[in-house]
């Protein structure tokens, strides 16, 4: 049987090209009926429901979060943390919740059930919701938006009860979500308050309340509170460090503080998407254009100023301020999906896998008890993870996209599948032709080879598009039924391609994806101040030097160009790795004797060329091997503290970059 390979290139410059939402765009389904096979990252969803979530569920008992509730019921006491505390609660509800979806924990259950009760107890009559200012300023109600952070709550508590129905099939906390943005509804809008939340959250949680429930009231709404941002006719605005300088319609560019900013330009994404608002959709498009082309690290991470990481201007990403936090890691993660689903491009789904296996899992220890909020691509060594009952929303966010990654790894139209990521998994598939099951199995990222297996219930006719990442660019062997193909793929700009497969499927047909999972040299666009330096990546992993792997301090260390590299499995480091080895070379100061570890001379570069170290220019600077090891990004940390960096010098001449002051 013939099989059609055709090859669409969707495209990416400093953009991604794209028809919006309501013209001619693809209009992806994300698959829901999901189930994550037992391998990596199924453990990770598993470590984080039984390391992480009990950990950071006794901090909020042991910060009073918890019996805030309770005072707000009624109990003696008062209000204890922050304004965001219920936020935080309910953050950790939602990432329960999910996890429970892959792992079914009858004491997680009802210990998240006992909490919803205490939460429903605290609700006022009219639905308010919000112990912070129910207990300390309950005639202040919505008059202090820009520090209550009461509608950021509120939408905290809309996701959560959504998820907790999705999962449990239980009503409660979704009532009281309801309920609260009932009230929500009856003092905000046309002839009401005009103002925003001070930080953004409610606007894309009523974006899936409204997709939940049908009822566009909801979608309404999260677009009042989208378009009052920058609205020059209220009395106050709160600046553009939380997006309330310009409105977004105008807005072309990602400002302010970067975690805030990605929940409002994945809601405008959402609503535009879900709703084919064009002009909305445009605005989305834009600020993501900015954001992937201009304002991103190479591990995907984003925020590179300021003392909670805030966009800077164009390129502006120094090493040294680099913020990169694992909650932005998380929105950013959102809005490429949204981007995906919205127009199809592959660009969307390589950034996905980009955040997923580096700015967003860094920061998470193995053993999953501690976190980071900031994850720095530079480190002098004093920096480490904390224990998570001090990132709060850090380790909530990382925990909500690991439980949710089920719906990351499909998508589809009526006649195409879509394979998105490459995670060990299964899903049943609803087409126009019939529904569609199939397995993935594969191990992916530690190797490149990826097997499907479909179960249709009938012969059934469908595209399958098989994404090439961008990192990819030697030859992929493809197979279908054992018949394989070598096809090498030219992208643009390093960013990912389709291959559509068109044929009529039958029940046990198999399909192989071969990715050559080679050692790669990674270096920075002109405009960013990175020249003279290097990085190394493996397949969709950037990965970076610990010095305590190269037996050297890292700013002696360079990796010339024609130094070689290899991969080698290591089982018992990290939980098991393939670290790279690189030959590169070590400088020697001037003056000193280069010895080598078993304590003999070692010529130097210039010694070698017959050159005399003293005759040896400024520009030539001595220098001797030396091997170097790195390690997967995400992985770094979790050992002796030491210095990290993720670039590294290309030549004796270049310095790298400092280490920022650590907190």
């Amino acid at each position: 049987m013939q099989t059609l390979i055709a090859i669409a290139w969707l495209g990416f410059a400093a953009s991604a090209a794209g028809a919006p939402p309501g013209g001619e765009g693809y209009g992806l389904e994300s698959v829901e009926q999901v189930q994550l096979a037992p391998e990596f990252w199924w453990e990770r969803v598993r470590l984080v429901q039984q390391r992480s979530l009990p950990a950071l569920y006794s901090h909020l008992e042991a910060m009073g979060y918890l019996a805030n509730f309770r005072v707000a019921a009624g109990a003696e006491g008062q209000h204890n943390g922050r304004p965001e505390a219920d936020g935080e609660v309910y953050g950790w509800i939602e990432a329960a919740a999910l996890t429970l979806d892959s792992h079914p924990d009858p004491g997680l259950r009802s210990q998240v059930s006992a909490l919803i009760e205490e939460i429903a107890a605290a609700q006022g009559e009219d639905g308010y919701l919000n112990t912070c200012m129910q207990l300390l300023r309950p005639k202040r109600r919505y008059r202090e938006l820009q520090g209550s952070l009461e509608l950021y709550s509120t939408g905290r508590l809309i996701r959560a009860g959504l998820a907790w129905r999705r999962t449990t099939g239980e009503a409660r906390l979704f009532e009281v979500g309801l309920a609260a943005a009932r009230e929500v509804a009856g003092k905000f809008g046309p002839g009401k308050i005009a103002d925003p939340p001070g930080r953004s959250s409610i606007e894309g949680a009523l974006v899936k309340l409204a997709d939940a429930t049908g009822d566009e009231h909801w979608a309404d709404l999260a677009l009042y509170f989208i378009e009052a941002r920058g609205d020059a006719r209220r009395k106050k605005r709160y600046g553009g460090e939380l997006q309330d300088e310009m409105r977004i319609l105008e807005e072309r560019l990602a400002v302010g503080f970067a975690e805030g900013g990605l929940a409002l330009y994945g809601a405008v994404a959402e609503v535009a998407r879900t709703r084919g608002y064009e002009d909305f959709w445009d605005s989305a498009q834009t600020i993501w254009d900015d954001i992937a082309g201009r304002k991103m690290y190479i591990t995907g991470g984003v925020g590179s100023r300021g003392p909670r990481g805030s966009f800077g201007s164009a390129y502006d990403l120094p090493l040294e301020t680099a913020y990169c936090s694992s909650a932005a890691a998380a929105g950013f993660l959102d809005l490429n999906q949204s981007l995906l689903l919205a127009t199809g491009h592959a660009v969307g789904a390589d950034l996905v896998e980009l955040v997923l296996y580096n700015s967003l899992i860094a920061g998470l220890s193995l053993d999953g008890t501690s976190c980071s909020q900031r994850n720095p691509l530079v480190s002098g060594g004093e920096w480490q993870r904390q224990p998570i009952l001090e990132e709060l929303s850090s380790v909530g966010a990382v925990a909500r996209c690991l439980a949710s990654l089920d719906t990351l790894v499909y998508a589809h139209t009526e006649d195409r599948v879509y394979l998105n990521q490459y995670i060990a998994s299964s899903a049943t598939i609803s087409l126009a032709g019939g529904d569609l099951e199939l397995v993935m199995e594969t191990d992916y990222p530690e190797s490149g080879f990826v097997q499907l297996e479909f179960e249709p219930a009938r012969r059934l006719s469908f595209t399958l598009c098989v994404r090439v990442p961008g990192w990819c660019s030697e030859a992929v062997t493809l197979g279908v039924n054992d018949v394989l193909h070598e096809v090498r793929v030219s992208h643009g700009h390093d960013r990912g391609t389709w291959l559509e497969f068109e044929r009529e499927w039958i029940a046990g047909d198999t399909f192989t994806i071969q990715f050559p999972m080679l050692p790669r040299r990674v270096t920075a666009p002109r405009r960013v101040s990175r020249e003279g330096l290097v990085a190394l990546g493996r397949g969709p992993e950037i990965y970076c030097f610990e010095e305590q792997d190269c037996g050297v301090p890292l700013a002696q260390a360079f990796l010339p160009a024609t130094g070689k590299l290899e991969c080698r499995w290591e089982g018992a480091l990290l939980g098991g790795v393939h670290i790279i080895e690189a030959q590169g070379q070590r400088r020697v100061p001037r003056g000193a004797v280069p010895l080598a570890a078993d304590g003999e001379q070692v010529p130097t570069d210039a010694e070698q060329a017959g050159v005399p170290l003293e005759a040896a220019s400024e520009s030539a600077l001595p220098s001797v091997p030396q091997l170097l090891r790195a390690v997967p990004y995400a992985r770094w940390g979790n050992r002796t503290p030491g210095s990290m960096a993720v670039w590294l010098a290309a030549t004796a001449e270049v310095a790298l970059p400092p280490a920022p002051e650590e907190e």
